[in-house]
């Protein structure tokens, strides 16, 4: 007897889950996981006795996995992959103007006193951007990062047994969410490994930029000593001998001097490629 009023009920909950299911939106998911090899990295011993007498060596004390998922929401690795240009929709832009348009904030920033009417960003020059592109930019950061105790639509984490790491982007277009995870990781990856080795780039271009300097002066040299004995082949005047002897002398400085910078060079070609990190992709997002 309770039957039309079960069927009632039932109908009204049914009808409130699907309009609040129909207002939801519906979020894609772009995954991307990876692992960093960062064996033989602070192994004592061998060469890298020999390279620590050249301050290029130094151990690297337990595993940067949590650097790397903390870099992946910073600022510096956002802004690089907001103003990376992707084509969504066959429109070619900015990944940072094609999430303003997705998630409205044209309609939020009508109201805005800050000039944000109807913006977009025109360049990426972010050292020159004036106030309102980097109102624009932290906003945009905020979503993609978080802020205030709330996460946003990027987010990262690690399996630590295993060692393998995962971003993942959740955002209300499957191309975006694609776009962000892919650009992310790229960008992500370039940036940890240029800082990883970034000391021992500057003691490689150092001793390349001493090695030439010298194999210059060496070729200088050998070239004037050439000339010399060429023109003076048939005098012995003792002061001809003398400053043949000088040419010689000089000639064999360099050689040891290049040398010994030409091993140091190696030695710093060895550092950086020794320490130069390896990341391994492991699954790539899928639209």
């Amino acid at each position: 007897n309770k039957k039309l009023w079960v069927l009632l009920s039932a109908g009204l909950i049914a009808t409130i889950m699907f309009v609040t299911a129909s207002l939801t939106p519906v979020n894609y998911e772009g995954k991307i996981t990876f692992m960093l090899d960062e064996e033989g990295q602070g192994t004592s011993g061998g060469v890298f006795s020999l390279l620590g007498q050249f301050g290029l060596g130094g151990s690297q004390a337990g595993s940067n996995l949590y650097r790397i998922l903390e870099l992946s929401r910073s600022m510096i690795i956002t802004q690089l992959a907001l103003f990376e240009k992707v084509e969504i929709d066959g429109n070619t832009d900015f990944l940072a103007n094609h999430i303003i348009l997705e998630y409205d904030y044209h309609e939020n920033w009508e109201k805005s006193t800050s000039g944000l009417q109807g913006f977009l960003f025109t360049h990426d020059s972010v050292s020159t951007f004036n106030k309102v592109e980097n109102t624009a930019l932290k906003q945009l950061h905020k979503l993609i990062a978080g802020a205030d105790g709330k996460g946003g639509v990027l987010s990262s984490n690690i399996n630590e047994n295993r060692g393998i790491m995962s971003i993942l982007t959740e955002t209300t277009s499957s191309e975006i969410s694609f776009h962000l995870a892919e650009i992310v990781y790229e960008k992500l990856t370039d940036y940890y490994k240029d800082k990883s080795v970034e000391k021992q780039q500057k003691t490689y271009l150092l001793f390349k930029s001493k090695s030439d300097t010298i194999q210059q002066a060496l070729n200088l040299a050998q070239s004037r000593l050439s000339r010399f004995q060429d023109f003076n082949r048939n005098l012995t005047l003792r002061q001809y001998e003398l400053e043949r002897k000088k040419l010689e002398l000089e000639v064999q400085k360099l050689i040891v001097a290049f040398g010994e910078t030409y091993k140091s060079l190696e030695l710093a070609d060895f550092a950086l490629k020794s320490r130069t990190p390896f990341i391994q992709l492991i699954d790539s997002p899928l639209y």
